[in-house]
């Protein structure tokens, strides 16, 4: 198996267009082997219940305060998921209002609703500090490679107080140049799905190092000494990062739709979309595991909960993302109700055709939690 894919970023349209969650513990566990090692980890639950690697179960904390700070946290991602910006009403401060506002102009432009829906359809979360009076919320989309910081009040009742977005890079390297605003785990040597996986577990470290650091995490990424560098490379860079993964995303649902006379479609797409319509349409009849013996790469524990997945979960799959080179493609597929794993189809260019190597089930939180008790 070709393991060193120099999958290229590809095509993006003219055009500015912006479940099945349970996963059985042995598959998980299989999983982990594959990324570390290790086949002893215990598994997080789903981040739609769970963030992804910090539980707010805190000895002796106020239960009954976490739990509303918890329920506020999934409500508003789920609300944003669904309504857009509007979603946002019932958790902001007057301050985080008009930041917000400001974030809308300069990252959305007119089409807030839109971006703001996909952001948090495909977004993971971290709680930092969760029992201090100012605790931190990171949403990360790991397909942009862009982070939106929240901090909240938790009394009387939990609202946002701070939002910011970034860039992977600032959070990483806390606003020292140079940058590279390159998408993480497209920059990655390897296995692009594994890359993936640990750029999604570096990611939240980095998070969590911010969360738990010596300093305030504005003053740890400089935010009011680098005020202008924010405002000209960071905001502008989080606008195209998240333009661009959304427009892979629109590709591989849309073909020809998404792409117009001066960059038509490449032929290497539609074979995609059309070989990931037959996957699909099998597993929405039961009829998946005569694709995950095709794919003979494919690792057996992978092969085991893909070919045991109920119908209706592959007719929650929907297209985020697509990549392409001389010798590879792949597709990458997430539960419409649930950002937190991902199905990746691992295809060989043969002549004119496409033949399918290898299925990869990855889930983040699991990964996440194997990576912090490794490092434990």
């Amino acid at each position: 198996m070709h393991n060193q894919p120099n999958l290229a970023q590809g095509y993006f349209s003219r055009q500015r267009l912006l479940g099945w969650c349970v996963v059985p513990v042995a598959v998980l566990l299989a999983t982990l082997v594959l990324f570390w090692g290790r086949s002893d980890s215990r598994p997080a639950a789903v981040a739609q219940d769970q963030p992804a690697a910090t539980s707010l179960v805190t000895e002796g904390s106020d239960d009954a305060t976490l739990q509303r700070f918890w329920y506020a946290i999934v409500d508003l991602r789920n609300r944003c998921a669904v309504e857009g910006q509007a979603g946002w009403d019932a958790f902001l401060t007057a301050q985080a209002r008009a930041k917000l506002d400001e974030l809308n102009r300069l990252v959305w432009e007119e089409q807030a609703d839109l971006g703001w829906s996909y952001f948090f359809a495909r977004s993971l979360f971290e709680i930092g500090r969760p029992t201090s009076e100012a605790p931190l919320v990171g949403f990360y989309h790991p397909w942009s490679d862009v982070w939106l910081v929240t901090e909240w009040q938790v009394k009387p009742e939990p609202k946002v107080t701070a939002v910011e977005l970034f860039c992977g890079e600032w959070i990483r390297r806390r606003g020292e140049s140079p940058m590279d605003l390159r998408p993480d785990w497209l920059r990655r040597d390897g296995f692009r799905a594994e890359q993936l996986a640990r750029a999604v577990v570096d990611n939240m470290q980095a998070f969590e190092h911010l969360a738990y650091g010596e300093l305030p995490w504005r003053a740890a990424l400089r935010l009011d000494e680098q005020q202008e560098v924010l405002d000209e490379i960071n905001t502008p860079a989080v606008a195209v990062q998240l333009l661009g993964a959304y427009m892979r995303s629109m590709e591989l649902m849309m073909g020809k739709k998404a792409f117009d006379d001066e960059c038509p479609m490449p032929p290497l797409l539609g074979q995609l979309m059309q070989s990931c319509d037959r996957f699909l349409a099998a597993g929405s009849e039961g009829r998946a595991e005569f694709f995950v013996e095709l794919a003979a790469g494919t690792s057996p524990a992978a092969a085991e909960l893909i070919g045991s997945m109920p119908p209706e979960a592959y007719e929650q799959l929907a297209p985020a993302f697509w990549l392409a080179d001389d010798d590879w493609a792949q597709a990458y597929l997430v539960p419409d109700q649930n950002p937190d794993s991902c199905l990746v189809l691992t295809y060989k260019r043969v002549a004119d055709r496409l033949q399918l190597m290898r299925l990869d089930w990855v889930h983040f939180p699991s990964i996440v939690a194997a990576r912090k008790q490794v490092d434990d």
